[in-house]
């Protein structure tokens, strides 16, 4: 999937919030729907979620999420607790509007294929595999280089 061409067609705090949350987190978007303000622990960038069996659990965001989050709710006149509001009459937003407001980015970012938000936590998982995998060869290669060096230094 097209991160950046997704990220770039966010046009508004909030899409640009929603985006970074959903992304970073890999939150289903039931467990968006469902969070509150109060819920969001900013010293160490996390956010308790209620997820599937009414479980609570901790989910950490980005600092690019921070950031995006806290100019979307800085913005914000209401008194809702919902973290994400509709746009006009500010009430808590509902999974189909989350939905809605999704493939209204990936239409701007001319992605030509349907992009739900179940697939930005794909993404997640596809991303922090990439990560995981590339930081066992760093290690890896490392730990070969200092045997190496270890043992070019031995035969001398």
């Amino acid at each position: 999937m097209e991160i950046e061409h997704l990220r770039e067609a966010c046009c508004s705090p909030m899409e640009k919030a929603l985006f970074e949350f959903m992304f970073s987190t890999g939150c289903r978007i039931g467990e968006v729907v469902t969070l509150d303000r109060g819920r969001i622990n900013w010293s160490n960038r996390s956010a308790v979620i209620r997820g599937k069996g009414d479980k609570e659990r901790e989910v950490y965001f980005n600092i690019r999420c921070e950031i995006w989050l806290k100019r979307y709710l800085d913005r914000r006149v209401d008194r809702d607790p919902a973290i994400f509001v509709t746009e006009r009459d500010s009430h808590r937003m509902s999974i189909a509007t989350m939905r809605y407001i999704i493939k209204r980015i990936s239409k701007r970012a001319g992605i030509n294929k349907d992009i739900h938000p179940h697939q930005l936590r794909h993404s997640l998982a596809e991303a922090s595999d990439r990560n995981f995998i590339g930081s066992i060869f760093k290690n890896k290669t490392a730990t070969h280089l200092h045997a190496l060096l270890n043992f070019h230094s031995c035969t001398r």
